[in-house]
């Protein structure tokens, strides 16, 4: 049933990603590696969802969902952030930084706080481009830590 809802939640991000472009609405589909930096901790692999709204200027807003593999425990992790994007001399590079809260859980809910930094990478004239960013965790209840590795294709004009 949960791969089915993630199927269906990247279908939708798909659909609808060609008549948001004008909004300032960037959407992007990947992957995701959660290290924990807890002692003995591991590494998770993921799929991954990200929705971007840049309004105008340099301030956005950014919300991603991944769903995680860990051995028969899948969870998800949910960030929400503010985004800068800064201004570069380059036409397809495109750096940033964000910071926000996190939702981790399945069965039991962690709250927490994340910041990290990326970029956009995009050929000029294309909507079509690639994304990557590293971002550390912070989780509230389990007093749990992290870094959180995400790239993936990302659909929509800069």
């Amino acid at each position: 049933m949960s791969r089915r809802l993630v199927v269906l939640a990247l279908a939708a991000v798909l659909i609808t990603a060609p008549r948001a472009e004008a909004q300032g609405i960037r959407y992007g589909l990947g992957g995701t590696v959660q290290f924990s930096l807890e002692d003995g901790g591991g590494s998770d692999f993921g799929v991954s969802g990200v929705v971007d709204f840049i309004p105008a200027g340099h301030v956005g807003f950014r919300l991603d969902g991944s769903y995680l593999f860990n051995e028969g425990d899948n969870y998800f992790l949910i960030n929400g952030d503010a985004a800068y994007h800064f201004t570069t001399s380059s036409r397809s590079i495109h750096p940033y930084v964000l910071g926000g809260v996190s939702l981790l859980g399945f069965d039991e809910t962690d709250f927490g706080l994340n910041i990290g930094a990326g970029a956009n990478f995009h050929r000029s004239g294309s909507s079509i481009g690639f994304f990557a960013d590293l971002r550390f965790n912070r989780f509230f209840d389990s007093d749990a830590s992290g870094l959180q590795l995400m790239g993936g294709l990302r659909f929509g004009d800069e």
